[in-house]
């Protein structure tokens, strides 16, 4: 039991029992002060970095909430976007249709109103050769 006791590293140095002199004690209590003063120092960066990284993931879920936000509504004006489009598409047909129609009466109004002309024409003819012939 004694030799398993010596294998294993222990962090316990017991300085008021030790063969070795007191100027080697002090300078190895300074030692392990110094020692934990660094272990202290190294958790308080841990901590610090372990906020840092907390902080920062707390970044990036915002982010990507707003890059989803951003992927919707860039989707939904897409949709948006592409009905106007349609809708656009539609009145220019109807545009057309009715400048087609219209010029279709504008040729009608031409032709109704040269033939109502002619037949104004030959009315007057009519009409004068019946008054020359009374």
């Amino acid at each position: 039991p004694s030799a398993m006791k010596l294998d294993k590293p222990t962090a316990e140095l017991k300085l008021d029992t030790s063969t070795i002199s007191l100027e080697e004690r002090n300078k190895l209590q300074e030692e392990r002060e110094r020692m934990y003063q660094m272990l202290d120092e190294k958790d308080d960066e841990i901590q610090e970095q372990s906020q840092l990284v907390e902080k920062l993931k707390e970044q990036m879920m915002e982010q990507e909430e707003l890059i989803a936000a951003t992927r919707r509504d860039y989707e939904a004006l897409n949709k948006e976007m592409t009905k106007i489009q349609g809708e656009n598409e539609s009145a220019k047909e109807e545009v057309k249709e009715v400048l087609q129609a219209l010029e279709e009466l504008a040729v009608n109004y031409d032709q109704k109103s040269q033939e109502a002309e002619t037949k104004s024409r030959e009315y007057n003819t009519i009409s004068d050769e019946l008054s020359q012939k009374q």
